[in-house]
């Protein structure tokens, strides 16, 4: 849970100074990658 605190989004929406539409959606973006990752089964072999 540590990881996603740490993330650019979360760092966005703690800080209190302006944020541009596009900041917020990369950030986003890239916080969806990271969850679409770590939700991926892991295969035995």
């Amino acid at each position: 849970m540590n990881d996603f605190i740490q993330t650019e989004l979360f760092n966005l929406l703690i800080d209190n100074s302006t944020v541009t539409n596009k900041e917020m959606e990369d950030a986003y973006g890239n916080f969806l990658k990271e969850v679409k990752v770590l939700n991926q089964p892991e295969i035995d072999y």
